[in-house]
């Protein structure tokens, strides 16, 4: 069990193991999505479905003038097919052009319908299958569940706690998750339920009292009480649109009281887990404590795949976060020592099993 105050920041490469796609594959996947068949036909687009939002969309907009719309819509896929490839991510392409509107709907479609059928496939998803082989999906489906480093993560949060105590199982533990995805609401959820024997309407109690933001929103709220709920893998094609309104931009995130937010969640924690994350210039920008005074003396960090001169750079940039060292506020009569920065060059899975000691101590 956790017993100091632990914040873990979740990027995209902590879905992985889950099949969600990152980087390029998403890009590619965007661009699928977005792209123009045949323009002869009045709606074009690739994907049956997206065809069918955006159609609404554009009815919606300008009655039978809709064609006009659609047109427009077109043109907006044109850019994001050509232009994305030249961006570090979508949120960046996104928040380059925020001031055109049909761009923006139209990434953040395509960013809800993929996260939205990822979830459905992912082996987090349990509802029923008709099919043959249904069996046989869902102990392959568990399988996968199990080798993730998600089970790691239960089994530090949960170790020590009864049926008695559950009540303060997340007492120590909060989330600043960046992606849109729902993977960590739905993991908890399901492993309380296994472990402790609970119903789902239990466990989601528990679950409603951890902390846990989204800066960029999510594809639906995950909470069925909570308004624009989407149940984890079954969403309906209607609600696409719907939950595209819901996915933020990074200045939108900064303009709303969540940036706050997610800036007192860094500074109570005693230590901080970064997990998958990417250490793109907005995301740490969110994570500036401004004024705060910060309580880590431990930050832990995977770092797959960087280089040693980048990983300077990322510890760094911690130091900024936290105001530690060189970035100490100049009224203090000396500069507060850094954190102890610990670096995992594996993935989220390698830093669970070799830091687990290290995360549980007091």
């Amino acid at each position: 069990m956790l017993k100091r105050d632990t914040t873990f920041v979740i990027g995209a490469g902590a879905s992985r193991d889950l099949g969600f796609p990152l980087g390029d594959t998403l890009r590619d996947k965007i661009i699928s999505l977005l792209r123009v068949e045949d323009p002869n036909t009045s709606i074009n687009f690739s994907d049956p479905t997206l065809a069918k939002v955006i159609a609404r969309r554009a009815e919606s907009e300008r009655g039978s003038a809709w064609p006009e719309r659609v047109e427009a819509y077109r043109r907006a896929a044109a850019i994001i097919c050509a232009g994305l490839p030249f961006a570090r991510s979508i949120d960046t392409f996104l928040d380059g052009l925020r001031d055109q509107p049909d761009i923006e709907f139209l990434g953040k479609l395509a960013i809800a319908t993929i996260i939205l059928r990822t979830e459905q496939a992912s082996a987090l998803s349990f509802r029923p299958v008709s099919a043959a082989n249904a069996r046989e999906i869902a102990e392959a489906r568990l399988k996968e569940l199990v080798s993730s480093w998600h089970v790691s993560l239960g089994q530090i949060l949960y170790e020590g706690h009864t049926l008695e105590t559950l009540g303060t199982v997340f007492d120590h533990a909060s989330f600043i998750v960046f992606n849109y995805d729902r993977c960590i609401e739905e993991f908890l959820t399901i492993s309380l339920m296994r472990r402790f024997a609970i119903e789902r309407s239990e466990a989601m109690a528990l679950v409603a009292r951890c902390r846990i933001i989204h800066p960029y929103g999510q594809v639906g709220s995950f909470l069925p009480n909570d308004a624009g709920h989407i149940a984890f893998g079954n969403f309906q094609d209607h609600q696409l649109a719907e939950v595209a309104a819901s996915v933020r931009t990074f200045t939108e995130a900064m303009e709303e009281s969540v940036g706050d937010k997610v800036k007192d969640m860094v500074a109570r924690a005693d230590v901080l887990v970064f997990m998958g994350f990417g250490w793109l210039p907005q995301n740490m920008q969110l994570l500036q404590v401004g004024d705060r005074v910060t309580n880590a003396h431990q930050v832990f960090a995977t770092t797959m795949d960087m280089a040693f001169g980048e990983v300077r750079i990322v510890e760094q940039q911690v130091d900024k976060i936290l105001r530690r060292k060189d970035y100490s506020p100049e009224y203090d009569e000396r500069p507060a020592d850094p954190a102890e920065f610990i670096v995992e060059q594996g993935d989220c899975k390698a830093l669970m099993k070799n830091c687990w000691l290290r995360l549980t101590s007091d």
